[in-house]
């Protein structure tokens, strides 16, 4: 309960728009491959808050037919979302993996725009039907790209196959192996094996009770699978329904509670957005030693030797965003450590910072003890854990995460979430500090940070006066 009433207060679910304010965009060109023009149909509201997160709309028709969801488009736009239909090349004439390279086509398209259309890259989600069910899932695969983090940052798989060599259609002619030395289902069946890794975009499912073309039992294997990697995941079955009959149901609340969290993190104003795409992205912190940290493709924490010596024991390692100062907000960056692994290898994440011996910081470990995997209070004096609930820690292995801090300064609530955004990994209750500055770092390892994100309520730190 304290979680969901917390979360109403800092992450509200978009506000559903009225569709006659929506601006709709069709038969926009998206990529030229060849002699083909490539189109996706666009919608958003104008009153939405800015800048958008994205959301593909992936059609199935088993990869065969063009289909525009506009009923979802729309319901997606009213919801806040830059929603766009995607077209995409056909089986059989272009094989796989066209229709792949088509919606990176298509996210390229939507990183060159995002300016001009106040869209937010970084927060892009991608929701497929049936056959492009398959397509959404390997969008948010590390591994069949080759990529250090998914193209997208969730996923929603509806009424789609796992496995093609477990469904009863033709199979044969929609995926082809280039070479032609195996058969089409063999490959697809080695992709999927191998497309699922630890890392990957967290995934909603969603399948008709009755579907006689998916299996039920082939999307419970799938979010076994994404369980045991730790990846965030949810399977809904929806009782008496069809393959495809599920879309006319209007049930897509649950998916949009899912893919929100994710896509779009808070309905506070955005204060801060940091994609550490240039070098002079460093000169926005102020950091204990610039020595340390590097800004090349993110911000890289890459020495852990320090000259600096705190004046109270706390982390060394201290990377703080130079405004603005806030009250309530919620910090979302992706970060991966680059440590050995140990019991109290950590990366941190700052608020509150007033300056350096007052603030807190949420300290992410593999193991929980008085010391590590919990939330500080440094308060004049050296700091102390404040954690009032807290897992046992939590794994970094050497891939990217996706990090967030939460916080309401009237009730005190803290709550720091690691991957999974509907379950925090720490709680604490306090209001010693009200207001102040936020930042990334460590306690004495080495990590890097990406797509800093900060919503928040602005404060007026020369008119409001913490006791000490």
């Amino acid at each position: 309960m304290f979680m969901r009433i917390f979360f109403a207060a800092c992450c509200t679910v978009l506000q559903q728009e009225d569709s006659s304010e929506l601006v709709i965009r069709e038969d926009v060109v998206y990529a030229r491959p060849g002699e083909i023009e490539l189109k996706l149909d666009y919608a958003f509201s104008e009153s939405a808050p800015k800048p958008r997160p994205v959301l593909l709309m992936i059609h199935g028709e088993g990869w065969r037919f063009r289909q525009v969801y506009r009923p979802w488009m729309n319901e997606a736009a009213s919801r806040g979302f830059f929603a766009a239909s995607i077209d995409y090349r056909l089986a059989p004439e272009h094989p796989w993996p066209a229709a792949l390279e088509d919606f990176e086509a298509a996210i390229s398209w939507i990183e060159q725009h995002e300016d001009e259309l106040d869209l937010d890259s970084e927060r892009i989600a991608a929701i497929g039907s049936a056959a492009g069910g398959r397509i959404a899932l390997l969008l948010g695969s590390l591994s069949l790209q080759g990529r250090a983090r998914p193209r997208v940052a969730c996923v929603a798989h509806v009424a789609g196959n796992y496995v093609i060599s477990q469904v009863e259609l033709p199979t044969q002619h929609l995926l082809v192996d280039p070479s032609g030395d195996s058969p089409a289902d063999e490959l697809d069946l080695e992709q999927v094996r191998s497309s699922i890794s630890a890392g990957d975009a967290p995934v909603f499912s969603m399948i008709g009770e009755s579907d006689p073309l998916v299996k039920a039992t082939q999307l419970r294997s799938l979010h076994e699978k994404l369980s045991s990697l730790h990846i965030p995941n949810e399977l809904k079955v929806v009782r008496g329904t069809e393959h495809g009959l599920i879309l006319g149901k209007g049930d897509l609340g649950d998916l949009f509670d899912f893919i929100v969290p994710y896509a779009h993190c808070s309905s506070l104003a955005l204060l801060a957005r940091v994609d550490f795409d240039k070098p002079e992205d460093l000169e926005r912190f102020e950091t204990t030693d610039e020595s340390c940290w590097k800004v090349e493709a993110c911000l890289s924490l890459h020495r852990k030797e320090s000259s600096y010596q705190p004046p109270v024991r706390s982390p060394v390692l201290r990377a703080i965003l130079r405004g603005p100062e806030v009250h309530s907000f919620v910090l979302d960056v992706r970060a991966r450590s680059t440590h050995p692994d140990y019991g109290h290898r950590d990366l941190c994440l700052f608020f509150g910072y007033q300056d350096e011996t007052h603030f807190y910081y949420a300290h992410l470990a593999p193991q929980a003890d008085p010391n590590a995997h919990g939330v500080f209070l440094v308060n004049g004096a050296p700091r102390v854990n404040i954690a009032t609930d807290r897992t046992g820690g939590v794994e970094w292995k050497d891939h990217w995460h996706r990090l967030q801090v939460r916080r309401d300064t009237t009730s005190g609530a803290i709550e720091v979430y690691f991957d999974d955004l509907m379950r925090p990994v720490i709680r604490a209750v306090d209001t010693t500090l009200l207001h102040g500055r936020v930042g990334v770092g460590s306690f004495d390892d080495t990590g890097d940070f990406d797509a800093l994100r900060l919503w928040g309520e602005p404060a007026s730190p020369a008119t409001e006066k913490n006791p000490r």
